[in-house]
């Protein structure tokens, strides 16, 4: 789906951004039962018992996958529309954000909690703001007073 967004955002068509935000959301959930059911199935006999560590990290981390259809939706949105030097000011924030708490976090937590927990915790930072940024893009103009008053004569 989202190799297909930079040509319809360009096709400047009529579509309702929010509603295809929400089917991306269906997509990352549909996604998420595959991967999570291909891991159930394949990690172990793979990789063995020794990645038993890396198995829970990836359990731990999995469920946010559902939202990348989403955030690849948002950020193509962003950048069509020339929103790039948030997107940057996002991803360095992001990161400073990964940064900080892998320095705080690994003198207290196990492997598996910073590991988790960063990419958790950068990921969540950086859909959440994404989100907004296109939220705000795609809403509707304000409708002025004089509209306004057009309407309810």
């Amino acid at each position: 789906m989202s190799i297909y967004t930079p040509r319809i955002i360009e096709s400047k068509s009529t579509i309702n951004w929010r509603s295809w935000y929400i089917i991306s959301l269906i997509l990352g959930l549909i996604l998420l039962g595959l991967f999570y059911l291909g891991v159930r199935w394949f990690f172990f006999p793979l990789y063995g018992l020794d990645y038993t560590d890396s198995y829970t990290i990836l359990l731990l981390v999995m469920p946010i996958a559902i939202f990348f259809p989403a955030r690849a939706l948002a950020e193509n949105y962003l950048t069509i529309n020339h929103w790039n030097w948030s997107l940057i000011i996002l991803n360095l924030a992001t990161n400073i954000l990964g940064i900080v708490f892998l320095f705080t976090a690994w003198y207290f937590l196990s492997f598996i909690q910073v590991a988790a927990g960063y990419f958790l915790i950068t990921m969540i930072f950086h859909i959440t703001i994404v989100t907004r940024l296109f939220w705000h893009a795609t809403a509707p103009p304000p409708i002025s007073l004089t509209q306004q008053r057009k309407h309810l004569a």
